[in-house]
């Protein structure tokens, strides 16, 4: 079943057995159709005080992005969509911002296939999670890089919001650090990064805790940097987290309502150009495959207001985000795939081994014939 990706059938099938269908995609993108999809997550961490598995940090912390293979003749590997491409994101979930679980399931057909448009040829792997503060008795919800709508619709449903925050700013700095030192990610072996995502309306503490670490990720968080390649032996403080996110990731920050200086702020921590401001969380998706077209050299520059436009994206959000988009630096995966001495895998690709970072064989040389067809029409 190596050959899966996001179906849009199966996207309906799971939200209808959750109780949630919509008559329409101007419905479903709309938000008019108020849903509570984490409450039975909710009253399930009330009853056994556990995050459950799918979303919990200190469960299988390090989050893994990997190709994925059908066998092939020989005792080889076929690739069996293309190279992964992992893509992250971060919502706040705090206050006003509580709600953003129920919005990122809404339009989460839009987010595949807006980024698998941007991904020509990548197999979209996405972990969309949630951080609040230090004072919420769960301060970060994460799950592993899913491709599967039902995946995907199940680890969401799963997510435990609390809507608190102790003060003004919030503490996404352990979703930086997640991202950055708890993610084994094919795209850094062969010399290309993956997108992390961090979407706010406030600022943050700025602070490493390694009490917060132990509450987080487990006792043992140290022995899993280590295990992850992590060398050091003191705990990385916010700069080392800032610039290891950066050596790792295409990071982004979306701040929700931001005027100039959340944008000189947040460009502190994730570089000049890596700041969008946003005036709404209603389309993240158009926001974020805008990005990683812009990033990839998939959509030019000079196409960037009319393809917005082209999806629907009202003149006035636009106008909100503009100028910040046109600040993004383009084409830098080209970059450095020009630098890397790795070919990136395509489907069909013939591996040797699966640890193996360079195909033997590539589809147009390979002969045979048992490469999966394509599913039905429903698919994206």
């Amino acid at each position: 079943m190596g050959h899966q990706v996001f179906s849009s059938y199966e996207y309906e099938s799971s939200m209808s057995a959750r109780g949630v269908s919509y008559s329409s995609d101007e419905e479903r993108r709309s938000s008019k159709v108020k849903t509570d999809v984490t409450a039975k997550a909710r009253q399930k961490v009330r009853e056994t005080g556990r995050l459950d598995s799918a979303v919990d940090p200190a469960i299988d912390t390090i989050r893994k992005s990997l190709i994925r293979f059908d066998p092939a003749e020989g005792k080889k590997w076929r690739v069996s969509v293309g190279c992964p491409m992992d893509i992250e994101s971060s919502l706040d979930s705090t206050g006003s911002m509580g709600d953003n679980v129920d919005k990122a399931i809404a339009v989460l057909p839009d987010t595949y296939q807006l980024a698998s448009e941007m991904l020509p040829g990548f197999d979209v792997q996405i972990a969309c999670g949630i951080f609040g503060d230090v004072e919420d008795k769960y301060v970060l919800n994460r799950p592993q890089f899913e491709m599967t709508a039902e995946k995907i619709v199940d680890y969401l449903t799963k997510m435990h919001p609390e809507g608190k925050g102790g003060d003004i700013l919030e503490d996404p700095q352990y979703a930086m650090f997640a991202s950055a030192y708890y993610t084994a990610a094919y795209t850094n072996r062969i010399g290309l990064k993956g997108y992390f995502f961090l979407i706010t309306d406030a600022t943050m503490h700025a602070r490493i805790s390694e009490d917060t670490l132990e509450r987080i990720f487990g006792d043992d968080f140290l022995e899993k940097l280590h295990k992850n390649g992590y060398k050091g032996d003191e705990i990385p403080d916010m700069t080392d987290v800032a610039e290891k996110l950066k050596e790792t990731k295409h990071a982004f920050a979306l701040v929700v309502e931001g005027d100039s200086r959340g944008r000189d702020y947040w460009s502190e921590w994730f570089g000049k150009g890596h700041v969008v401001r946003i005036p709404n969380t209603s389309r993240l998706p158009e926001i974020e495959a805008a990005i990683i077209g812009l990033t990839e050299g998939t959509l030019e520059p000079f196409d960037l207001g009319n393809w917005l436009k082209d999806h629907q994206v009202s003149d006035s959000y636009r106008d909100y985000c503009l100028s910040d988009l046109r600040e993004i630096p383009y084409g830098v995966q080209r970059r450095l795939e020009k630098a890397s001495k790795y070919k990136i895998p395509r489907l069909g690709d013939i591996f040797e081994k699966k640890t193996d970072l360079q195909p033997c064989s590539y589809a147009e040389e390979s002969t045979d014939s048992t490469i999966p067809e394509e599913e039905s029409s429903g698919w994206l």
